[in-house]
């Protein structure tokens, strides 16, 4: 009935996308409401910067947004984020929050198969790399000699600290 039906066809796509979009999102939210799952998650970074601490390694962390939804102001995880950020600051562990850097890019664009799976793709990947590597500069994590001394196209290096590093 559904392929001769298009208008119904259409109609029960989109109920169907509506709900499923939804159930991930309160997937994600109870994740990090949930006693059971938060505390969870915050022992096991817990026990991970012990041990970096123990063998005097430094511990940094990196937040991704979720590439199934846009990434603007109506991004519905960004109290997450502030989750994050406020429980990694309280454990002394530096960060960066990778939302600024995809702002406003369409999240198909960094999806690696767009519509279908909203892991991160190559371009994804390459902005993540280039925060990573501006917050372990700024953080003054970066041993001297990677330091990249002048960006190409006559860029300079970059010595600010972004307001997205914590």
């Amino acid at each position: 009935l559904l392929t001769h039906w298009h208008s119904l066809s259409f109609v029960l796509r989109r109920v169907y996308n509506s709900v499923s979009h939804r159930q991930y999102a309160d997937y994600y939210f109870d994740l990090f409401s949930n006693p059971s799952t938060w505390n969870r998650f915050k022992t096991a970074v817990r026990g991970m910067k012990d041990d970096s601490d123990e063998h005097h390694v430094p511990f940094f962390a990196m937040v991704f947004p979720l590439f199934s939804h846009r990434l603007d102001d109506g991004y519905p995880f960004q109290k997450i984020h502030d989750q994050l950020r406020d429980f990694l600051k309280l454990q002394g562990i530096q960060n960066v929050d990778l939302l600024p850097s995809y702002r406003n890019i369409p999240p198909d664009r960094l999806q690696a198969i767009p519509g279908r799976d909203s892991h991160p793709n190559e371009i994804a990947h390459r902005i993540a790399a280039d925060a990573l590597y501006d917050g372990l500069l700024a953080a003054g994590l970066l041993p001297e000699d990677v330091v990249i001394k002048k960006r190409p196209l006559g860029g300079r290096p970059l010595k600010l600290k972004h307001k997205h590093i914590q």
